[in-house]
């Protein structure tokens, strides 16, 4: 008896690999890979498999113990769900047959509410631990209102890499016990994310808390929750690479005297914070010294002195050795009070660098203040950092004091400069550069608050031989008339250019 003979295609379709990539096709919608689980057997496992992989609540798992019916509930103001019956023994087979395969819950803003006793009824008629209710979870983020957020605890697991909550109004003490079986429950965890600005929801021994995490690696915070006490047991944690600390709509205040920080953060590699003034992150800086660290990104919101952004710069290249890019953005509302008269704020004393910073690629200051740039100045900065890549100088008022005509000086200095912004002066175009003081590498050239003085036709000559061609010209910062002007001039050049760009989301 001969043996049927399978083409390329049933042999490919039997291969559970090669199947599940198929099935796994993003462009593949949830009613056709339901449909492929009726195929086969073999199509079924793996159907089931991608289906159940990420699911947008804690709902279908539910479910799967029994009928659920629901009512309006005019005490919640919204829909209730229920169990029609007891859960019963045979219920948790079924359960089991799909919770398996469950590796992410991604729950965000829902409409309806599920009634207590459904809690109830799974954690007493659960045949086996918590922990094993989806053994294989990996990932939990949630996301809006908090009525099912009561269910996170019994889904932890050993397994459980990443928890993260975010905007759950009314929710404050679910919160914080939520928080209080992280230690027990997901022993393992390694990304944890807490974005809410609730003072019910600050957990009072968070600190403990994280000490018992020492698998860690991710943490984003509130600013609510980055006091004193958790600064000391983040410093501590073996392998924690990348610190967040969210929006703030004022400046935290952070008692770095009273913490004991030498040698600590020693795998510290990202640091983003939006709540702490400058002089308290470069004290942070200063006594913890991360010498790990690569990126700080920095969003004050409060108008800090000239003085107190060079002395954070001074404190990351002494204290930072593998720093490569540091972004400061000021979020403020208010602008810059002009009339300073410290003398120690009139010249902007940035190139003052202890030593010159080999690491560094990326520099931006956005929307800083005045920083009294020229020639002498750009040339002091630029030789300290021969690594450069990005340079942003974007001052939030003028005049700019940065000739045009300056760039010429500045080219050869910057072999590796692929993005830079400055304030310039244009009005002034004292001299024609000669052919060698083209940037060589440079793809973006923003311009900044720069307003045109100049005729549209010296500029043009004068950039035609300093920029590249394909150089973009950005000018996000200026108001219609002067983008109009400005366009006259990338009209002229063999360049692109943008009125808007998406820079504030990243260095």
């Amino acid at each position: 008896m001969s043996l049927p003979v399978h083409s390329a295609t049933d042999r490919v379709l039997g291969t559970a690999e090669l199947l599940r990539l198929i099935l796994e096709n993003p462009f593949r919608d949830y009613q056709q890979t339901y449909r492929n689980a009726l195929v086969s057997k073999t199509w079924s496992n793996e159907a089931l498999n991608v289906l159940w992989y990420k699911l947008d609540s804690f709902l279908p798992l539910l479910k799967l113990l029994g009928p659920m019916s629901s009512i309006y509930d005019d005490v919640y103001g919204t829909t209730v769900f229920k169990y029609d019956r007891h859960v019963r023994p045979c219920d948790w087979d079924v359960f089991r047959r799909y919770s398996w395969r469950v590796r992410k819950i991604f729950h965000i803003e829902c409409s309806f509410e599920v009634d207590d006793s459904v809690v109830f009824d799974l954690m007493a008629t659960a045949p086996f631990s918590a922990s094993a209710l989806a053994p294989n979870l990996k990932e939990i983020l949630y996301d809006g209102p908090g009525p099912l957020i009561k269910f996170i605890p019994l889904f932890m697991n050993e397994s459980l890499e990443c928890l993260g909550l975010y905007e759950i109004p009314n929710a404050g003490m679910t919160c914080r016990r939520v928080l209080s079986y992280i230690p027990h429950n997901a022993p393992n965890l390694r990304r944890l994310e807490l974005e809410y600005e609730i003072a019910g929801m600050i957990h009072p021994e968070f600190d403990i808390i994280l000490a018992a995490l020492p698998h860690l690696t991710e943490v984003s915070l509130p600013p609510a929750q980055f006091v004193t006490s958790t600064l000391n047991a983040l410093a501590r944690l073996p392998h924690l690479a990348n610190l967040e600390v969210t929006h703030s709509h004022g400046p935290k205040p952070l008692d770095v005297t009273a913490t004991s920080l030498a040698d600590t953060f020693p795998t510290l590699t990202t640091f983003t914070i939006h709540a702490l003034s400058l002089d308290d992150i470069a004290s942070l800086i200063e006594t913890s010294k991360p010498r790990k660290l690569r990126s700080l990104d920095v969003s004050p919101c409060r108008d800090e002195s000239r003085k107190t952004w060079c002395r954070i710069i001074a404190v990351i290249t002494s204290s930072c050795p593998a720093i490569q890019e540091i972004c400061i953005r000021h979020i403020g509302r208010h602008s810059w009070n002009v009339s300073e008269t410290d003398p120690d704020q009139s010249i902007f004393s940035l190139p003052s660098l202890p030593h010159p910073c080999m690491t560094l690629t990326t520099l931006v200051f956005r929307h800083a203040p005045c920083l009294c740039l020229n020639a002498e100045i750009m040339r002091v900065l630029l030789s300290s950092l021969p690594s450069l890549e990005t340079l942003d100088l974007s001052e939030r008022i003028g005049p700019a004091t940065l000739p045009l005509s300056a760039l010429a000086e500045l080219a050869p200095l910057c072999p590796h400069m692929k993005s830079l912004t400055l304030c310039v002066d244009t009005a002034r175009l004292s001299i024609s550069p000669p052919p060698e003081t083209r940037f060589s590498c440079l793809k973006v050239f923003g311009v900044g608050i720069s307003p045109l003085k100049s005729s549209a036709l010296d500029v043009v000559s004068f950039l035609g031989v300093v920029l590249p061609k394909g150089c973009t010209l950005q000018m996000p910062d200026l108001n219609r008339e002067e983008q109009a002007k400005w366009k006259t001039v990338a009209d002229f050049l063999p360049m692109a250019w943008e009125l808007y760009t998406a820079r504030e989301g990243g260095c």
